[in-house]
């Protein structure tokens, strides 16, 4: 169905609030249309979205259900709405909203011309849509407190900008002087956690203002030192409510880590380790945690050091999608009912417009049916070429069990992201294959692989490379990557591949400030308990007032031995 432009009715006339099926925008049924992913929507919603008198409140929640819907047929109505520069700003940006919460992101030069003009809608949106391959546009805007975009700016280094030149900024932008750009900040710092930021963010709890106080507190949920523990509980009987409220939430994800898990098998040594660190704090712990939980607060009873960091939306819609399962993972249910024709099969999923959420929740079980199997290469075709970026992400899963590994390389090179993290996810589960390897290393290197897809990528890579080709190259990225997700995936992938030399080799690493988190000390030092390597002197790591650290080296305290030579174990 071609899809008309939103500024014409049936004849080309504006569509009105009170013309057409479904009514004033008021009587919109939101939570319906959600609920079933009702694409039969998407052609009224957007002429109401373009509509200039539209309340906030309502342009807001037509923008969230656009989203929603996640309609391929909008992109290009909603293009147009974006660059039409006769229209009011916030209908243009709200059409920019839907753009990026469906993941279509401007091609790089198309960011860049934005960019380049003078029309402001258009910088705002291209800087909210650029990531770390655009940083050398980000960061003069981010680094300047007085630009006129500097809030948006702080926004784009929210999720894949965790270099250490851009935390400083998003650090420096908790003190700026609009309450927004402090909120976007805190807020920003979530997705990177860095140790350096812990001050800062324990001075914003402060903020005259409760929302930046209140984001910062959020924040610091992720900060499990026994000074932010105390920080977070005075603030429990903060003047705000809202910052109270907060406050109580924090204090239970902080005491997480101190009374929710323990470790087993440790000795009596590495216990009073722990249960001596923890000691100052344990009445904070005992406020923060469940009645049901006092008992583990013992001093014999030891959390563990793994550390919980926010979800990568990108990742989870990927790996969900509206029908929340994995792409491609079949619903329970018998397939009886799904017996169509592979003609019918197909036109029912060509057909973009009505309910979708019923598809997506039985895509996997329609398309595993054995009765296109005959016709499988027709099926891959339609389906690698699908608008829907949906249908494209959960077909990688069928292209994996099929073995189909060149059309899960073309989707390795998709326009969209999600896509492209769910095809090198599923490579995971192909035959071994070495020349996939050489393909997933150069997918890596690509400055567009960040966060959840490089790790991802790496753990494909790992799967496919032959061990004395990968050693190297694992060494290499714990010591030069920029990407702290890398240089943890890159030590588990040495421990996996019992590289007790390697392993060696970059112990002194320990000794070494965090270059963004403490993340790649704990993955080595997991890594040495595992393969029996002793870490050598742990001293400074003594010291740091982290949960997780002091959980992760507690099986060392015991005695502290040279560090073994390469090749060799502890007790050997």
């Amino acid at each position: 169905m071609a899809m008309r432009h939103p500024l014409d009715g049936p004849a080309g006339k504006p569509v009105s609030r009170d013309e057409g099926e479904g009514g004033a925008p008021e009587a919109i049924p939101h939570d319906e249309i959600c609920d079933l992913e009702d694409r039969s929507w998407t052609e009224r919603l957007l002429g109401w979205l373009a509509e200039p008198g539209l309340s906030g409140a309502a342009r807001e929640e037509i923008v969230e259900t656009l989203v929603v819907l996640d309609d391929p047929r909008a992109e290009a109505p909603l293009t147009g709405l974006l660059e039409a520069a006769a229209l009011p700003d916030e209908v243009r940006a709200g059409a920019g909203r839907v753009l990026l919460g469906c993941g279509h992101v401007p091609a790089a030069p198309t960011l860049r011309r934005y960019w380049a003009g003078e029309d402001l809608v258009l910088r705002r949106h291209a800087l909210r849509a650029m990531d770390l391959p655009e940083a050398d546009l980000i960061a003069p805007v981010a680094s300047d407190p007085e630009h006129p975009l500097h809030l948006d700016a702080i926004c784009a280094l929210d999720f894949d900008c965790e270099e250490p030149r851009l935390l400083v900024m998003k650090i420096a932008a908790l003190g700026h002087a609009d309450p927004r750009v402090r909120k976007a900040a805190a807020d920003a710092l979530a997705w990177d956690e860095p140790s350096i930021a812990e001050e800062e963010l324990l001075l914003a709890t402060g903020d005259a203002d409760a929302e930046v106080a209140a984001a910062a507190l959020k924040t610091l949920a992720a900060y499990p030192s026994q000074r932010c523990l105390r920080a977070v509980d005075a603030l429990r009987r903060h003047a705000s409510d809202r910052v109270q409220m907060e406050a109580e939430h924090t204090l239970r994800e902080l005491c997480g880590p101190y009374s929710g898990f323990s470790f087993d098998g440790l000795s009596p040594a590495a216990r009073q380790h722990v249960g001596s660190w923890m000691a100052p704090v344990r009445d904070l712990v005992a406020a923060g945690s469940e009645p049901e939980e006092h008992a583990l607060l013992a001093p014999e009873i030891i959390f563990s050091g793994g550390r919980a960091s926010p979800p990568s939306p990108a990742l989870e819609d990927v790996a969900q999608g509206s029908a929340g399962a994995l792409p491609g993972e079949a619903p329970q249910g018998e397939p009886s009912e799904d017996a169509l024709s592979t003609e019918a099969l197909l036109a029912l999923y060509a057909d973009l417009d009505g309910p979708w959420w019923e598809r997506k929740d039985r895509f996997q079980v329609r398309f595993e049916d054995a009765r296109h199997l005959a016709e499988r290469q027709r099926v891959v075709a339609f389906l690698t070429a699908h608008p829907d970026r949906w249908v494209r992400g959960g077909a990688a899963q069928l292209f994996a069990g099929w073995n189909e590994v060149e059309a899960l390389v073309r989707l390795t090179r998709d326009r969209n992201d999600l896509v492209r993290t769910s095809a090198i996810y599923w490579l995971c589960e192909v035959a071994p294959t070495p020349a996939l390897a050489g393909l997933l290393w150069e997918h890596l290197q690509a400055p567009t692989t960040l966060r959840a897809h490089a790790v991802k990528t790496l753990s494909s890579y790992l799967m496919h490379a032959r061990p004395e080709e990968a050693l190297p190259r694992l060494v290499t990225l714990v010591r030069e990557d920029r990407r702290e997700g890398v240089r943890c995936a890159a030590v588990e992938g040495l421990g996996n591949l019992d590289a007790v030399a390697e392993v060696q080799a970059l112990l002194p690493l320990l000794a070494e400030p965090p270059r963004v988190t403490w993340d790649v000390h704990l993955a080595l030092l997991h890594v040495c308990e595992k393969l029996g390597v002793h870490p050598g002197k742990l001293d400074a790591l003594r010291e740091v007032d982290h949960a997780h650290v002091q959980a992760a080296i507690a099986p060392w305290m015991v005695t502290v031995a040279p560090v073994v030579a390469p090749g060799e174990r502890a007790g050997t």
